[in-house]
């Protein structure tokens, strides 16, 4: 994994806790089902 990969990764968790979503509100927003984010 690239070091620009990981960055956004690192990023986008650290959104989602500072909204409290998990993975599933994550993909109810990005529009895509649940299995579709890792």
């Amino acid at each position: 994994m690239s070091q620009q990969h990981q960055k956004w990764l690192d990023l986008v968790k650290e959104r989602m806790q500072q909204k409290g979503w998990n993975r599933s509100d994550l993909a109810q927003v990005a529009g895509v089902s649940s299995s579709m984010i890792t």
